[in-house]
């Protein structure tokens, strides 16, 4: 048998080495959004040919999925407001 203060030691451990790696990931995602936030400004009022964009991205992903033997099919969404 465990005695209680092993048993009290272990759990607190376990504890400091869950909050260890949850701050970890917060200075992570810190460093990623001082990335983003220092990175420059996309111009603003610039048009895009979404068609040409939809179209590039369709024959990126056909050839994808014909690599891979899978398919691509095509769904009807309705939005109702």
């Amino acid at each position: 048998m465990v005695s209680s203060n092993a048993t009290r030691s272990r759990d607190y451990l376990n504890l400091m080495a869950e909050q260890g790696h949850r701050m970890q990931r917060i200075i992570e995602d810190l460093l990623t959004l001082s990335t983003l936030e220092s990175a420059p400004q996309p111009p603003g009022g610039e048009r895009i040919d979404t068609a040409a964009l939809l179209a590039q991205v369709r024959s990126e992903a056909e050839s994808l999925i014909a690599a891979t033997g899978a398919g691509l099919g095509r769904r009807s969404y309705c939005i109702a407001d």
